[in-house]
């Protein structure tokens, strides 16, 4: 069903980074959790491509790419917000030849496994320590070849691939009389997170929080019945203003969100909006849909607020990969990517949740077949989510522009963020 509203339009830069500032080089991000799932800070992957295939530069030349290029010319804070950014580097940077231009409020840098630790080396890292800048020792896998560095380690980077599954507790255990704090890396399953709990460590990354937690035999709890009615209601082709707007002044806290939303900056509006029929009339339909369902999904109190934003960096790199092909109802493609995270937002199959939603069937296909463009919009999304490089690519676009689609959907989603107050 169409509308015959007017449409406000965004007032969103169309690209956050100069022309050519970041030549042939991907960047991702990776959120690390605590014990409580709070975000406590991003670790940052990079990787430099001079084409189609796969080209590596040295890694002084990577990591010098990616901290002067990017963090310097678009601000850090753009990438990871408050947070501490976890870099790793390079010998020459630790000999102090080339320079870090970031704080020790911004920045936990990481010390790569294949770094000779002889004795100029652990000095300047010594030193660096002493300039307030914590110490992340990567790859650790046993005691023996990091042992030069413990006295001034504050953390220790465990990756489970590396180490069988029976040793990672009695590791954990060794460890922990260490003055460092203990971080999983690639944790991948809810029981290897629990293990990691059960082993005393104090922070985790890895697709964990990216899966639902299943329970054979569950019910869908009377509270996520009610979120699915509504869910339902936005994404059913014949509802209309009337019936969202009795749904969503019944919610004081949903209509609170849709003002907040329409009087940010992002639109740019300069007379105030005060109702909710006006916001809904500014948006239009198709946006209102997009957008009450994010706000519906925010307000799931029970999952680790990284859940929204994750589903929020999906939905607007979506859309705009479409945007930039030029492709019909990117709307659509919006939507896809919010609803892709919606399985492990509610700990029920996807398949379940959408046979109570009606979706179109391009939509429908693409999430759950990978089907038609939408499939492959969300393939190229979910790879590079997942920094896996060699599978990023979608309608013959090259790196450098889906680079920035994916730094774009950052700053949008910190932009959105503090407009519909979602605190990490």
């Amino acid at each position: 069903m169409g509308d015959s509203f007017s449409i406000i339009q965004p007032n969103f830069p169309s690209r956050i980074l100069k022309p050519g500032v970041l030549p042939n080089v991907f960047i991702g991000r990776q959120p690390i959790f605590d014990r409580y799932l709070r975000v406590i800070g991003y670790e940052l992957l990079y990787r430099n491509r001079v084409s189609d295939t796969a080209t590596f530069f040295n890694g002084d030349e990577a990591t010098s790419e990616v901290i002067l290029n990017t963090f310097a010319e678009m601000g850090l804070e753009e990438v990871v917000g408050r947070q501490k950014a976890f870099i790793n580097l390079t010998r020459n940077f630790f000999l102090e030849r080339l320079p870090i231009p970031f704080t020790p409020r911004q920045l936990i840098i990481e010390v790569p496994e294949t770094l000779v630790l002889d004795k100029e080396i652990l000095e300047h890292i010594q030193e660096f320590s002493r300039k307030g800048y914590q110490i992340a020792l990567d790859d650790v896998s046993s005691i023996t070849n990091i042992r030069p560095l413990l006295n001034f380690a504050d953390i220790l980077k465990l990756d489970l691939s590396l180490i069988p599954q029976e040793k990672i507790q009695p590791l954990a255990y060794r460890l922990q009389f260490q003055r460092a704090k203990l971080l999983a890396e690639k944790v991948e399953t809810r029981e290897e997170l629990d293990l990691c709990l059960k082993a005393g460590f104090d922070y985790f990354q890895g697709f964990f929080l990216c899966r639902p937690n299943l329970v054979s035999g569950h019910k869908i709890p009377i509270s996520r019945l009610v979120l699915m009615h509504l869910l339902a209601k936005l994404q059913d082709p014949d509802v209309g203003f009337d019936e969202l707007e009795h749904i969503i002044s019944q919610d004081a806290i949903l209509g609170y969100k849709l003002l907040r939303l329409t009087n940010s900056a992002y639109y740019g509006i300069r007379s105030e909006i005060k109702s909710i029929r006006q916001a809904m009339t500014l948006l239009g339909l198709e946006k209102l849909r997009s957008w009450l369902t994010l706000i519906l999904l925010a307000e799931k109190q029970d999952k680790p607020r990284e859940l929204t934003i994750l589903a929020m960096v999906r939905a607007r790199m979506s859309e705009l990969l479409a945007l930039n092909a030029k492709l019909a109802e990117p709307e659509s493609y919006f939507l896809a990517g919010l609803l892709s995270a919606l399985d492990a937002i509610m700990d029920t199959p996807l398949e379940e949740l959408l046979e109570n939603i009606r979706l179109s069937t391009t939509i429908k296909e693409g999430l759950l077949e990978r089907k038609g463009l939408i499939g492959q919009a969300l393939q190229c999304v979910l790879a590079y989510e997942r920094a896996e490089w060699d599978k990023i690519s979608f309608s013959q676009m090259n790196s450098d522009l889906i680079r920035d689609i994916y730094l774009q959907s950052l700053h949008w989603v910190e932009t959105m963020r503090k407009a519909l107050n979602l605190m990490s």
